[in-house]
């Protein structure tokens, strides 16, 4: 009975974690009318639209089909998602072993983030994914606490091949920590085939996404965006420091290719693969003659990654710039205190998640980045914060010997 009691406190906790997420971000998608974004998916969403990831797109239709033409429930969906991210940070911070007030402090952390509340007005394809990088950093933890267990690296291979088709990028950042994980266990001939599992679950599930990319679109390659030549064009040109110097995000991206013109061979593009394919070729020559640009160019993305002020900060009202700066610059720099305690108390997963957020910053900053970017795994951040927070209050902050 003392078992079934406990099996309900904790799911109620779950449940609770979950409510405290979706329920202000249903406000914000309903009271504040951004259901928008919703609606034109839902009512026509257009083939081969550059901006929708892969993954977003088969969710699109699966959702469609599930809401039996209603916009509300169709939006209801996206925001359970969403609200997801409620009960990964609660497992997260257990698996941590991060302390109640410190868990608390995350779940309103996650919840209230003004970004966070957000992306589920405006960015509803990115809400999604900051709930699937908390899946993806809490099952690898899980996999990497104990002996390493295959069913849990399966389990790991099946959120990474999911992300693949949402935010390929985040396997670079698996790569970085499974790397790390063979490291810093290659005296330990035991445990060596359980580490290699995943190597050998990673390679099978690419194989499969290149199988399933060829079927659907008819291309023998991995499913990544149809714009990540046009990315890596506009964070690295000759007038990309316009970009990284100003905070008109969004009008720099608009505007470009009116300013600055494209040769008639990739405006006239017959496909807009091609056209992605041409810009990505022109990137990668202009990184080649301009090799001392490219370094200074990618030092300043690489600190506009963890800028505190909004990517369309020049254009926005100084209220909604209060609303989202004010936040971050209260809880980054308690996240690296909060990453110094769990280093300094020799915490096994100290380096892994500060290793999340520096290798992400890094691959970024090659390509282009900003602030959106980072909040896939501002969660990270939330974490760290709350656990310095939460030491603070009860002076628990010694080495641990």
């Amino acid at each position: 009975m003392a078992k079934i009691r406990a099996s309900f406190f904790l799911w109620n906790t779950y449940l609770a974690a979950f409510l405290i997420c979706f329920i202000p971000r249903t406000l914000v998608a309903f009271l504040a009318n951004e259901i928008g974004a919703y609606a034109l998916p839902f009512n026509n969403l257009p083939p081969n639209n550059y901006l929708i990831y892969p993954g977003y797109a088969v969710l699109i239709h699966i959702l469609k089909e599930l809401s039996y033409g209603s916009l509300t429930l169709y939006t209801l969906y996206h925001l359970t998602l969403h609200g997801m991210i409620g009960p990964i940070t609660l497992a997260l911070c257990r698996l941590l072993n991060i302390d109640k007030a410190g868990t608390l402090l995350s779940i309103l952390g996650v919840a209230l983030l003004p970004y966070y509340l957000s992306l589920s007005g405006f960015q509803p394809q990115t809400g999604l994914v900051v709930s699937l990088c908390g899946l993806f950093v809490y099952t690898y933890f899980s996999w990497a606490q104990i002996q390493y267990p295959k069913k849990k690296a399966a389990i790991l291979c099946l959120v990474l091949f999911i992300i693949l088709f949402f935010r390929p990028e985040v396997i670079i950042v698996f790569g970085a920590l499974y790397s790390y994980t063979l490291f810093t266990n290659k005296a330990n001939k035991r445990t060596l085939p359980s580490l290699l599992t995943p190597a050998f679950l990673l390679l099978l599930i690419t194989a499969v996404a290149i199988t399933i990319n060829y079927w659907f679109a008819g291309e023998a390659r991995l499913p990544l965006p149809k714009h990540s030549g046009k990315l890596l064009y506009q964070g690295n040109n000759p007038h990309v420091h316009s970009y990284v110097s100003a905070y008109t995000q969004s009008l720099y991206i608009e505007s470009y290719y009116v300013d600055h013109p494209l040769p008639d061979t990739i405006a006239q593009a017959i496909t807009p693969e091609e056209r992605d394919n041409l810009l990505k070729k022109k990137a990668i020559t202009f990184i080649k003659e301009n090799p001392m640009y490219f370094i200074k160019i990618t030092a300043l993305k690489f600190l506009r990654y963890w800028d505190f002020r909004l990517d369309d900060a020049a254009v926005e009202t100084r209220e909604k710039n209060a609303a989202y700066s004010i936040p971050y610059l209260l809880y980054a720099p308690l996240a690296l205190f909060g990453f110094h305690l769990l280093y300094k108390k020799r915490h096994p997963f100290a380096v892994p998640l500060i290793g999340i957020m520096l290798v992400h910053a890094l691959f970024l900053s090659v390509i282009i980045t900003s602030i959106r970017y980072r909040m896939v795994f501002e969660f990270v951040l939330i974490i760290a914060a709350s656990h310095a927070v939460s030491s603070i209050i009860k002076k628990d902050t010694h080495e641990t010997p």
